[in-house]
Parts: structure tokens; sequence; C-alpha cells
């Protein structure tokens, strides 16, 4: 798939406001940023340290580059009615194995718990299975992450282990919970 054809995911959240996942862009960039350098954030995501414009420009150049040239990674732009609120993405695309990691995070604090993220969930899912032909999708979340534990849940993911002591944040080790959802479970939910 090449940028040219890429179509945006469209969906409607509860309220029926329009979400569109997207490719990033360069104007996404500082704001992007100011959300992954709060503690709060990095808490939930892989990023250990506040990181720079500058390395935070890298990691967007890579999610801007034309889809195919890293065929491991789907990284897009999550928007609610022609905003930027946040970011989702397939990674570690395998398509031998036909399965992929999901991830999201919501980066405005005050948008968080409205149902939001399960429509970004079903467009990723669904276009995972039917556009890329996926058998599965894992999500890896930490422990302390309750509400993305929930998330997963509701969104037909089986929680299938736990890995103690997996990372080291704020002074101590901490497990992560690994979640499972195959092609099957997402069309009998």
């Amino acid at each position: 798939m090449s940028a040219q054809n890429w179509k945006p995911l469209v969906g409607k959240t509860a309220k029926g406001q329009e979400l569109v996942l997207r490719r990033y862009c360069p104007e996404d960039l500082d704001l992007v940023g100011s959300w992954i350098n709060t503690p709060e954030m990095r808490s939930k995501l892989s990023v250990e340290y506040p990181i720079s414009l500058k390395e935070e420009g890298t990691y967007l150049e890579k999610a801007m580059a034309p889809l195919g040239s890293n065929p491991t990674e789907i990284h897009l732009a999550i928007c609610l009615e022609g905003a930027i609120i946040g970011g989702c993405g397939l990674h570690e695309i395998s398509s031998k194995h036909r399965r992929a990691v999901v991830g999201l995070y919501i980066g405005n604090q005050e948008l968080r718990g409205l149902g939001i993220g399960s429509e970004v969930y079903r467009l990723l899912a669904e276009f995972a299975f039917k556009e890329m032909n996926l058998e599965s999708l894992r999500a890896d979340v930490y422990e302390h992450n309750v509400a993305s534990q929930r998330l997963h849940e509701r969104m037909g993911f089986q929680l299938v282990g736990r890995i103690p002591k997996w990372f080291f944040r704020e002074g101590e080790y901490r497990d992560v919970f690994i979640y499972y959802l195959s092609r099957e479970m997402w069309l009998k939910r």
C-alpha cells in the first residue's frame, strides 16, 4: 500500500462526532511532542524520559514515510472533528504470521474515558482483519493502566498472560498484561 492510495479510516463516536485515523503530518509535531513529554503519558507508554522535538521529529518522519517503506509499522493520528487528539498504530506487523501489536493513546486528557478508544480500536481491528488480512492482534498493557485494561476487555480482547517485573519505571519493576484478539473472536463479538 502506498501513501498515495491510503484512505483515512473514518468512524463515529458514541456521541456522533466524526473520528478519523489519518497519516501524521509535520504540523502534528509540537502537539504530539507536548503530550508524549507529560509524566502521566510517559507512564502509560514505552517512553521513559522526556524526548526532544528533534527526537519526536525523527519518530514522526518515520511515521510519515510512504506506507510500505516500513512493512512492520503503521502510525496514525487520531482526529476528532478535524483536530488531532492522539495517536494509534499497528506495530511488529508480520505478514508471514499475519499478526500485529496494536496500541493507542489519547493525548488530550479531557477526552479520555468518553469511548473514543473503543471506536479507534474498532477501526484498527476492522482494517487489520479485513484490509490487511491479519489473523490476530496483541496488546501489551502496563499493570497500572487500568483504563486500558478495561478498554481491551470491552473490545473483546482476552487476557492471556502477565509478565512479572517486565519493565522498570519510577523506581520499581512493574508487570505487563498481554491481551489477544483473533479474527474469529472479532467476528463473533
